[in-house]
């Protein structure tokens, strides 16, 4: 599906869908440790994942030194750290075509573009772009023409061309955290902000 002709007219501004505390009631706990500690992106045959261990933590809990991003496997023999460096690194996204995997680090407020090789492993990474404005990058998105969204701003979702460009900010009552493509045309864009999906 093309993303690309999403209007501010088909996700009504700050729609508020509903309130996420009536949902994690007795699971809020368990579910932030799990959401803050991990994430999985899966296109076809890539699946990676982020582990990140310092956020939501008390001290002496964090099991490594550092956070990475690794292959999603069962085999822990298979284990490899495939993205050393990065303080906190934290929203994941693949490229429409899958050539390209976004890794957003909160701590430099940088954008970094790793290329995939044939083989899933991948080669050395850049810095796409550095977020305004003083926010902090969270969760990302992309688009059918690989447009990035980037979570994390204190009142809004930054979007921005696949060169890393400005394109505009989509406004949000909260500080967003996550989003994700949604609905029967996946042309809905659903956020997740302080206690509240939008």
């Amino acid at each position: 599906q093309d993303h690309a002709d999403l209007r501010l007219s088909d996700i009504p501004q700050n729609t508020h869908v509903f309130d996420a505390r009536y949902i994690f009631d007795c699971f809020q706990y368990l579910v932030g440790f799990l959401i803050e500690r991990f994430q999985v992106v899966s296109i076809n045959f890539h699946r990676v994942t982020r582990i990140h261990p310092g956020y939501g933590l008390r001290p002496g809990e964090q099991e490594l030194p550092y956070a990475g991003v690794y292959p999603d496997t069962t085999d822990p023999a298979a284990l490899e750290l495939l993205v050393p460096g990065l303080a906190r690194p934290n929203g994941l996204a693949f490229s429409p075509d899958e050539s390209l995997l976004y890794v957003a680090d909160s701590a430099s407020r940088k954008i970094y573009a790793f290329p995939v090789l044939p083989d899933g492993s991948l080669g050395e990474g850049a810095a796409l772009l550095t977020i305004p404005d003083g926010g902090e990058p969270d969760g990302l998105e992309v688009d059918t023409r690989g447009n990035l969204y980037v979570a994390g701003g204190d009142d809004r979702v930054w979007v921005f061309s696949p060169q890393g460009a400005w394109i505009s900010v989509l406004p949000v009552l909260q500080k967003t955290r996550n989003l994700a493509w949604g609905g029967i045309d996946r042309k809905t864009l659903y956020v997740t902000a302080g206690a509240s999906l939008y």
